[in-house]
């Protein structure tokens, strides 16, 4: 008896599906839904009672919309109308929803009983990288102190419960000192500081409650003397976790923002509540969870803990299609199920488990092979070497849950007509399958990019070669439901370019499709922010930022905005007086331009003035409206259409973010870091336009595409997530129910990871616990085969893999190897040169009536810092010129020695923060009455009142006192022979004193800092930027001395005033020139 069917009969059953891709997923998920409705016809409020919870909005507004549907379809039957009006009005508040968003509802229906503010938020993705990196900084800070025996709690500013649950960690440590300190050592030195940093940051994200349940091993067999200390190393790790978890939650859940595992988290703590689990559990009388093979063990948990012998579950899922390993997906969860299902229907009827067997979505022959790659390819036993064994021996059910089963055998429907119509490559070619393989010498055997380029040349000949033929389309007869066949010619709508990653290929896309005139669109492409048209939207923030920048405004007016040539941008230069910024310079020239150049002036005067009172999102909207920037935009361009949606994304992201930033250069800051963090599935954009789509295969999962060229494949396989290193390494369940951890670091790699030989085993097989960690390797090296079973299941009518290797290439590594030996029965193999390419036919990828576009002259998107005009030019540059030689030769003497000490790893960051701190206090203080009462409540060190240059800033001969005082020096300096060029020297000045003593006036300068003053490099600096200042100052007034006075200690340096520093500071300029040149 088919699903459907038995759903049919009575849905108060618990159903577990496995539906490979295409066999009607979502439809079996509507008819389930509709089989409660149709079984509770006396209770239209049965809606509140059902559960659904999918992974994406997409899949949450298709399932409703389809439940919608079906029940305006009952309403025109006139079948029990009252009954089907009123589950129309109720569907609206429907438990149709997100994961995320059903447990956001959990927490605002119970947040008195928990203590949380129902207008709690959710954070994105940039807000929580935020915090976390906070929290562990703090969390390091914390470990260094305990090291070197300082006191901290003082330091924490936490809520007394977060501090107290600290403290007990920390006390933990400090009881054991001396394995804590080995412990430091040992993890210092092995990953060293960036990695921990970076080791502690992913834990605190992804692992912070799976560790807190997990345990260190006490022992392992291992060769290596310090194995020891790697276990230590690994207990301290753990209680850092912890630490970092408590600085974290109290940023965020105790603020009330929450992270998706925050919210899981609280729900969790919900429901250790028995009465409103209880209450869940009555009010739920069907639970459905769709996509269930991307679940991890905290979410099928809270779903188990619903679930109960008097309500019902269903779970649909596929554990080909488990691809999202890196967000946390553990398809051991979906093992897990399925075995107690069959456990279960073993003594109760009420638990069913069946598979969707017939695939509605692609061609027989696409059906036909997929199922040949399945079964023969990336799902077949292979238990000959060492790794499978140990598998089998740790986890056998999980490995046979891998492996291709009968019920993954999917059928098709056949089409009403016989006629199959499909396009040629080359002459012989006839199978909807073409595997291309492209195979060149092997002296090109070491340039990875060439091959790439040659892939993607290929990819361009393909879709060329394609267009205009005609292919049979599989179409539904909207009134029998039959599968029709439409002949018409193939579209670039209908090609899909599926990629294994796009790093390393988007440009050559780019350049490749333009080049051949193909209109495409690639979906989250990852050099967005480098594009022009982007860059361009960039100068005209930072222009509104600061238009008397000089080179901010030549790049403003250089760009698509006033297309100002080089030639225009000299004349400028002539018409600018010594102190004017360009921007003066255009102002009081206006008339010599052009009124397009005029038109984007006053446009960014305009914008200039208004920045203080619009978001940057409606500037930039007015902007791009006044200065018609889309339509320049498309005249700039080959095919402007993808420029102008990325013109369009960048403004929805400026929305987003644009709270997030101080300042207009805060804000750009901030979106140059940001790439696409959204790990939702992609809905193609722009969907009916005729272009061809680019797209990961991450992205497509959930979609699917008339015809698709798969291409990437001469990547590592292995590479799951290649931006993201997993630092920790989880071991199955054990039977006592404990679960243990490794820390992956050298130690890991040299010791327990073995680098893998031909029939060896990845991990060091002597210590049988390390055997129990072998299951995340299986799950990684295996989600590479699910992948690829994903790529070859999104076509519907043709499926185009291209290869391109070298002659002895070896691609068992690479996605190639699985296509490597494909049975001809299956697909056509195509071998091709590239020589015979013929792109001739690149005619029917334009459009008859398309423009052509002229490019903008590359001179107007080239870098225009050495044109500056004006320099400006702070100490600190000068310093760093002067010690370039010396930086070099540190950065080597690094790589030799590793010294962690707290102040040279966390001094300067909390130097500035309570150095700004005091700094601001201090220019607040206008008595030495207010300064001595700040030394008694210990704010300021004892003794600091009574340093005589302080109490000389307020005697009777100060006739000025100017703190943080911004000064700047014009100097033209002759670099060579006829070769002048302006600098503007600038600094800031703590505090300045002017006294007057017999009519002469004196300049003195205090600089404070929070430091020790004990570095002698340093000290060397610091008198540098003294001399500085009072060169720059001396203008003024005659400039005597300066003091370096510290804020720890009280010590005093005092710096005299050089009469020859003009000449020592041109020196440093001119070298600084000819080392640039």
């Amino acid at each position: 008896m088919d699903i459907i069917t038995q759903i049919k009969q009575d849905p108060d059953r618990n159903f577990f599906i496995s539906a490979s891709a295409g066999t009607g997923k979502t439809f079996t998920l509507k008819e389930y839904y509709m089989s409660i409705l149709n079984k509770n016809k006396n209770n239209p409020q049965i809606v509140e009672n059902i559960l659904a919870v999918t992974f994406t909005n997409k899949a949450a507004a298709e399932m409703r919309e389809r439940i919608m549907n079906e029940v305006e379809k009952k309403l025109s039957d006139r079948e029990n109308p009252f009954f089907w009006h009123t589950v129309k009005i109720n569907i609206a508040r429907a438990w149709i929803t997100t994961i995320d968003s059903f447990y956001s509802k959990i927490l605002r229906e119970n947040n008195i009983a928990i203590g949380v503010d129902p207008n709690f938020t959710v954070i994105n993705e940039v807000k929580r990288d935020r915090e976390i990196e906070r929290a562990c900084y703090n969390t390091l800070k914390v470990l260094f102190m305990i090291y070197e025996n300082r006191e901290f709690f003082q330091e924490l500013n936490l809520s007394d419960d977060r501090a107290e649950s600290i403290k007990k960690l920390t006390d933990e440590l400090i009881m054991h000192k001396e394995k804590f300190v080995e412990a430091v050592e040992f993890i210092f030195n092995d990953m060293g500081f960036s990695k921990l940093k970076e080791s502690l940051e992913q834990a605190v994200l992804k692992w912070r409650v799976t560790l807190a349940h997990s345990d260190t091993l006490d022992e392992l067999n291992l060769d290596s003397q310090d194995t020891e200390k790697y276990i230590q190393a690994s207990w301290l790790f753990k209680k850092t976790v912890l630490i970092a978890r408590e600085f974290y939650l109290y940023y965020t859940s105790d603020q009330f923002t929450f992270d998706f595992k925050g919210i899981m988290e609280k729900v969790l703590q919900v429901f250790e509540n028995e009465e409103i689990l209880d209450r869940y559990r009555e009010k739920f009388k069907y639970i459905i969870v769709d996509e269930f093979q991307d679940t991890d063990d905290m979410q099928s948990s809270i779903f188990n803990l619903i679930h109960t012998k008097d309500n019902h579950i269903f779970l649909v899922g596929d554990r080909k299609q488990s691809i999202y390993r890196f967000r946390g997906a553990d398809l051991s969860v979906f093992a897990a199920m399925e075995k107690e299902f069959e456990s279960k229907m073993a003594h109760d009827e009420k638990y069913i488990k069946q598979a969707l067997s017939k695939n509605y979505r692609s061609d027989g022959q696409i059906v036909d092979f997929s199922n040949y790659m399945a079964e023969k390819i990336l799902f077949c036993s292979d238990n000959d070497d060492e790794y499978s064994r140990q598998m089998i021996v740790v986890d056998n059910d999980l490995y046979n849950n891998i492996l291709f089963k009968d019920q993954d055998l999917c059928g098709w429907e056949e089409k009403e007509e016989d006629t199959d119509v499909v396009p040629k490559l080359l002459n012989e070619d006839k199978k909807r399958v073409k595997v291309i393989i492209r195979t060149e010498k092997e002296e090109e055997k070491s340039k990875k990019d060439i091959l790439k380029e040659k892939e993607i040349q290929t990819v361009a000949w393909t879709i060329i070669k394609l267009l205009g033929q005609e292919l049979s389309f599989r179409e539904r007869d909207e009134n029998t439901g039959k599968i029709l066949s439409k002949i018409r010619p193939v579209r670039l709508s209908d090609i899909t370019l599926l990629m294994t990653q796009l790093s390393g290929y988007e440009e050559l896309i780019r350049q490749e499709f333009t080049d051949k005139k193909i209109p495409f669109y690639i979906v989250s492409g990852k050099s967005f922010y480098d594009r022009p048209e982007i860059q361009t939207v960039f100068s005209a923030i930072s222009a509104v930022q600061n238009p008397h920048n000089d080179f901010e405004f030549a790049k403003y007016m250089m760009s698509f905005c006033a297309a100002m040539q080089i030639d225009e941008l000299y004349g400028l230069l002539k018409h600018k007086n010594r102190n004017d910024s360009l921007f003066t310079a255009f102002s009081n020239n206006k008339d010599t331009f052009c009124d397009e150049q005029k038109k984007a002036f006053e446009v960014l005067k305009k914008y200039k003035d208004l920045k203080y009172f619009i978001s940057p999102a409606a500037l930039l909207k007015g902007m791009i409206a006044e200065l018609d920037y889309m339509a320049k935009v498309a005249g700039a361009q080959k095919d402007p259409r993808y420029a102008i949606s990325n013109v369009k994304k960048l403004l929805s992201e400026l929305e987003k973010y644009e709270s997030m930033a101080q300042t207009y250069a805060e804000l750009v800051k901030l979106l140059k870091k940001i790439t696409d963090t959204d790990e939702a599935q992609a809905s193609v954009e722009d969907e009916k336009s005729e272009s061809v789509k680019v797209i990961t295969i991450h992205k497509a999962k959930g979609l699917e595409f008339p015809i698709t060229i798969l291409a990437g494949l001469g990547e590592d396989a292995e590479k799951i997530n290649p931006n993201k290193q997993e630092y920790l390494d989880f071991s199955v369940m054990l039977d006592n129910g404990k679960r243990y951890f490794l820390l992956k670091s050298r130690f890991y790699d040299e010791n327990i990871k073995i680098k893998p030989d031909k029939g060896k085993a990845r991990y060091n097989s002597k210590d049988d616990h390390i055997k129990q960690f072998i299951r995340n390797d299986f799950l990684d090296s295996t989600e590479v085969k699910r992948r690829m079973y994903v790529a070859v299941t999104r076509p519907r009518e043709m499926l185009i893999p291209i290869v391109v290797k070298n002659e002895k290439d070896v691609t068992d590594k690479k996605y190639s190897g699985f296509f490597s030996s494909i049975d001809s029965r299956y697909a056509d193999i195509i071998s091709v040169d590239g020589s015979s390419f013929d792109y001739q036919e690149a005619s029917y990828a334009v459009k008859e009536n398309q423009k052509e576009f002229a490019p903008v002259n590359s001179l107007n998107l080239s870098d225009l810092s050495a044109m500056s005009y004006k320099q400006y030019i702070a100490p600190t540059y000068l310093i760093n010129e002067i010690k370039k030689s010396e930086a070099d030769a540190d950065e080597e003497s690094e790589k030799q020695t590793r010294s962690y000490q707290y102040d040279s790893v966390f001094g300067l960051n909390e130097n500035l923060e309570k150095g700004t701190r005091l700094h601001k206090l201090l220019q607040s203080v206008r008595s030495i009455g207010t300064l001595e009462s700040l030394v008694k409540q210990g704010v300021f060190a004892q003794g600091f009142d009574r340093i005589p240059i302080i109490r000389h800033a307020f005697s009777e001969d100060v006739i000025m006192v100017k703190n943080e005082w911004r000064i700047v020096k014009h100097q033209v300096i002759d670099l060579s022979d006829n070769n002048p060029r302006e600098y503007m020297f600038f600094g800031v000045v703590d505090k300045a004193v002017m006294t007057e003593k017999n009519g002469e006036k004196n300049i003195y300068i205090i600089d404070y800092k929070y430091s020790e003053l004990a570095e002698k490099s340093k000290i060397e600096d610091y008198k540098f930027q003294i001399r500085f200042y009072l060169y720059l100052l001396n203008d003024f007034a005659k400039a005597e001395k300066g003091y370096v006075i510290s804020l720890k200690n009280n010590k005093v340096i005092e710096v005299d005033y050089d009469p020859d520093f003009e000449k020592k500071l041109i020196q440093i300029v001119r070298l600084s020139k000819k080392e640039q040149d």
